[in-house]
């Protein structure tokens, strides 16, 4: 069971975070069970870290359960009202229960006409999305906002402190998914940038951040990011994610395909249910393709997001992900590359804070 299904532990993470120490909880425990200081605790500090660090072997009394419900009460989070378990869903799920959801996708100006032009990988992990919510459900709504993609770094960086797109971050609405990377998406920039509470297009960021993009330097619209990062001068060609789990150690997930050659393609899930209760999804590749990737698992990413407590911003949570990538045997124009089988990396989705 992964510990964010303890929903008793997710509740008390809370509370020991307003009362700095196990040691405090137990005495408002105890407070609100009508004991003063000096009595004997109720649920002892020992007993609240094992609660909290959700190990397997926790016993908990019934006299322990009510001091805690009554505890819970005053805040209207009594046990009455709270599954002592979450049920474990996939963000697609998750995503259907909003109602309505609006994609975020780059568009490119054309030079020489009145029209904005999409990725052919992007609109396929659009439709991807679609696809597995109506699985669930067939009366969610769907919009797309067009994000036009900039030249020069000022433009960009203008777009995402005052862009025609920017007012969706903010308030209630509909569930917000951005598709494509930080090079190929603005809107990406600034979604990742608030989820992990960071300034957006700041290269000094970086180090801070559980992954990053890695491109190669003359490609078009690699401008300075809090989630780019630059390799020596020998892996300058290479197209890459790094990633760091928590507790491990850093680690390069390069594609390997070329236009002649089959191989591998990253991607990232990227998601959080925001103070609002809006929930943010942001799947992006290293590639099209891998943007691609990110959207078809998207329904086999499965997280926990408990009820919104305090008005507080959840854990972001964030995987991996790998597929196959073939040439097209015909190479027909537009079609070069086919996705194959993909899988999510790791047993479980990253929590960032770790």
């Amino acid at each position: 069971m992964a510990k964010d299904y303890f929903q008793l532990a997710n509740l008390l993470k809370v509370h020991l975070a307003q009362e700095k120490s196990c040691m405090a909880l137990a005495r408002a425990i105890n407070a609100s069970n009508g004991l003063g200081e000096k009595a004997r605790a109720l649920v002892d500090r020992r007993k609240l870290k094992q609660i909290i660090d959700v190990e397997e072997d926790l016993v908990l009394s019934l006299r322990e359960l009510r001091a805690i419900d009554r505890y819970l009460q005053q805040f209207n989070q009594g046990l009455a009202k709270q599954p002592l378990f979450l049920q474990p869903e996939s963000v697609v799920e998750k995503l259907v229960k909003t109602d309505s959801m609006t994609f975020l996708l780059g568009a490119k100006p054309e030079a020489t006409d009145f029209r904005v032009s999409f990725s052919h990988w992007d609109v396929m992990a659009m439709a991807a999305v679609q696809h597995e919510a109506y699985q669930h459900s067939s009366s969610i709504h769907f919009a797309v906002l067009d994000v036009l993609l900039h030249d020069n770094f000022a433009a960009a960086r203008k777009a995402g402190q005052r862009g025609p797109w920017i007012g969706h971050f903010d308030g209630h609405g509909p569930a917000l998914v951005c598709l494509g990377s930080t090079r190929a998406l603005h809107a990406t920039e600034v979604m990742l940038a608030r989820m992990f509470g960071v300034q957006p297009f700041d290269p000094g960021e970086c180090e801070r951040m559980p992954f990053h993009f890695v491109w190669p330097k003359d490609l078009d619209h690699v401008f300075p990011s809090s989630f780019h990062l630059s390799l020596p001068t020998e892996g300058a060609r290479t197209r890459a994610l790094e990633v760091r789990p928590p507790g491990g150690k850093s680690e390069i997930l390069a594609d390997t395909f070329t236009r002649h050659a089959d191989g591998e393609t990253y991607g990232i899930l990227v998601a959080q249910r925001r103070r609002n209760d809006k929930l943010w999804i942001c799947l992006a590749g290293v590639t099209g393709l891998g943007t691609l990737a990110a959207a078809r698992a998207l329904n086999n990413m499965v997280v926990s997001f408990a009820p919104d407590q305090g008005a507080r911003n959840s854990p972001v949570f964030w995987r991996p992900v790998r597929a196959k990538v073939f040439v097209h045997p015909n190479n027909p124009p537009g079609r070069v590359y086919e996705l194959g089988p993909l899988e999510l990396l790791w047993d479980e989705p990253c929590r960032w804070p770790a």
